[in-house]
């Protein structure tokens, strides 16, 4: 009996460090696998700043920047061009807002109110809805102007500033663009990202003022016509017939 006790004793024993041998073995071999992958990881983190680097050394040729120094100038001036439409329009939406002031009708506080057109309803001046104990719509005469009038120019005048905006922050970014080129000695890299970053945030309005064969979408389309006409293969020419044949 108790030889019995023993050897099942010893048996218990050996499974269980068998258990734990394995299980040492499963730790190991998953540790191997997260170092390795966390080593291509790495290696693969490492080839890519290669590739950056290498992309960054190489500079753009003064050919390409001359090219677009020249555009940028195009772009200077649609800019400039833009910026004294936007200034007039700007006038001329004031102009009118005051005109519509004039004859609006003025409360006895000095406020000047405006009827909606349905003929119900009375604002002030800056959109705010006055109660019918302040004022009824039926005592504004119909000639005067209507609230919606006042709110199309003040909904103008709200986009031709924020427009303002736009284009002075554009014109410095052209300017800082340009001082960056003539100064030379830039990337490849920073040198397409200058390109991408002037065309793709350049304002609507400095976009109707450059001649077609300036826009970036006609420039982009004459590029790529150029690559396709590069990457073309040569036609190789007929042999000529023989003589007599």
């Amino acid at each position: 009996m108790e030889l019995t006790q023993v050897r099942s004793w010893k048996h218990e024993f050996a499974r269980s460090t068998d258990t734990e041998r394995y299980r040492e073995i499963l730790r190991r071999h998953h540790d191997d696998l997260r170092r390795k992958k966390e080593k291509d990881e790495e290696d693969r983190e490492e080839r890519f700043e290669d590739l950056d680097e290498m992309l960054f050394a190489v500079m753009a040729t003064q050919t390409e920047i001359d090219a677009y120094l020249v555009t940028t100038a195009h772009y200077q001036t649609a800019t400039y061009d833009a910026i004294i439409e936007n200034q007039q329009l700007l006038e001329a939406v004031r102009l009118e807002r005051e005109k519509l002031l004039e004859k609006a009708y003025v409360l006895p506080d000095g406020r000047r109110v405006f009827e909606s057109e349905d003929g119900v309803r009375v604002f002030d001046e800056n959109g705010v809805e006055l109660d019918p104990s302040v004022i009824s719509a039926d005592d504004i005469e119909d000639w005067r102007p209507k609230h919606e009038q006042m709110t199309a120019l003040d909904e103008r005048e709200a986009f031709l500033a924020d427009e303002q905006t736009e284009l002075f922050e554009y014109q410095k970014k052209l300017d800082e663009a340009r001082e960056r080129l003539e100064a030379g000695e830039i990337s490849q890299k920073d040198f397409d990202a200058l390109k991408k970053e002037l065309d793709e945030s350049m304002p609507e309005r400095v976009r109707d003022n450059l001649p077609d064969e300036f826009k970036p979408e006609q420039q982009e389309q004459e590029k790529s016509e150029e690559l396709t006409v590069e990457s073309a293969p040569l036609s190789r020419p007929d042999p000529s017939p023989m003589m007599g044949a």
